[in-house]
């Protein structure tokens, strides 16, 4: 019996997980869509044509979307589940068959395990490796060129003033690298390159970095500090140089949410780094937190909807499903303002990330009485 009604509960689950994320994709495709229709027609080569690189250019993007609103959605999917259980009278035969109430919410849990299971999948294993896609915007081409802001690298007090930054080739053009003095250089020096590129660590190349060709002034006529010369290091030609730094190609297209595209080991390489600011650590801090914390967060959202949903003293099925869309709506809303608060320095990071974890738990321990036995 318990095994037929699991099955039953995960196919109503998955039903209502499955309709809810297309609804909202579908609606997202189609606000966007008319929003750029500009941009993707701009470089037009026919109807075919554009309709492939919109259907490209938001499949990448239903990886971005999944993370974003997939653990909303599991947590709604739990309680539409429960609730078409209450709008078609199942619920008094199964309790009068002898199965608690809490039983019912095993497979809700399996179904949102399962959902955590495939958000750390898309974080970890896809969005990294489709990051360039997900950064670009619609209808952008390899020649398209954008300007980047300044960005300095606090570890070494050296800037990336200026350059065009492209996309798809992930390279830099006419880049500006403002070597401060007198930490660098014995005066403030500007190193110009015609071409720039991002070189990552690895096992034959021990730091990370830019390459810069046709440089000028060369490096022999570089004035450099005992300290500038472990920056800026000479090329494999006298008009080029590497200059040492983890300010990367990802955080120059997106400077304040790059960190979003990591894997949780890349996050956890940059928690200490000194390249980056203080701001942009602790979003990153909060933001690794928040992943550690979603899939708990998620059981707990759904295991304090549950008594809410299936109230001894109901007044209907529609006011027990608002109550649990405010309760959710509160947890997910405190979620998001002690995120907002630890990135400011209001809040510690650890208080930030389990707060909402402990508040959920609680609510969820005072009204598991109310739940019909």
């Amino acid at each position: 019996m318990t095994t037929l009604l699991d099955r039953y509960l995960l196919q109503r689950y998955w039903q209502a997980f499955a309709v809810t994320f297309l609804a909202l994709f579908g609606l997202f495709v189609v606000l966007d869509v008319f929003t750029n229709l500009d941009e993707f027609t701009r470089n037009s080569g026919g109807v075919v044509h554009v309709l492939a690189e919109m259907s490209q250019y938001y499949l990448f993007r239903a990886c971005a979307f999944f993370e974003s609103v997939g653990s909303l959605i599991s947590v709604m999917a739990a309680l539409m589940a429960l609730a078409m259980l209450l709008r078609h009278g199942e619920l008094n035969p199964i309790l009068s068959a002898g199965i608690p109430s809490y039983r019912l919410a095993v497979p809700l849990m399996c179904g949102n395990v399962f959902v955590s299971l495939l958000l750390v999948a898309n974080q970890e294993l896809l969005i990294p490796r489709v990051s360039e896609q997900l950064q670009a915007r619609p209808g952008q081409n390899a020649d398209a060129a954008d300007k980047i802001r300044p960005v300095p690298d606090f570890s070494s007090h050296l800037q990336i003033l200026s350059g065009k930054l492209f996309l798809k080739a992930r390279k830099l053009t006419q880049a500006d690298f403002v070597l401060p003095a007198p930490e660098l250089a014995t005066k403030l020096t500007t190193v110009h390159g015609g071409t720039a590129v991002y070189r990552p660590k690895s096992a034959e190349q021990p730091v990370a970095g830019w390459y810069l060709t046709d440089v000028t002034p060369a490096y022999t006529e570089l004035s450099l500090t005992d300290r500038g010369r472990e920056i800026v290091l000479p090329g494999d030609a006298p008009d080029e140089v590497f200059i040492v730094t983890d300010i990367s190609f990802d955080q120059l297209v997106n400077r304040n949410k790059f960190f979003e595209n990591l894997s949780t080991r890349e996050l956890l390489e940059n928690a200490r780094n000194p390249s980056f600011g203080i701001l942009s650590l602790r979003a990153q801090t909060v933001h690794l937190h928040s992943r550690m914390t979603r899939p708990l967060f998620n059981l707990l959202v759904v295991l304090m909807i549950v008594p809410v949903i299936m109230r001894k003293e109901s007044r209907g099925v529609v006011v027990n499903l608002a109550c649990s869309l405010a309760l959710t709506t509160f947890a997910l809303g405190m979620q998001q303002c002690c995120a907002y608060l630890a990135q400011g320095g209001v809040m510690r990071l650890d208080l930030a990330a389990w707060l909402p974890v402990i508040v959920s738990g609680i609510l969820g321990a005072w009204f598991s009485g109310f739940i019909r036995t």
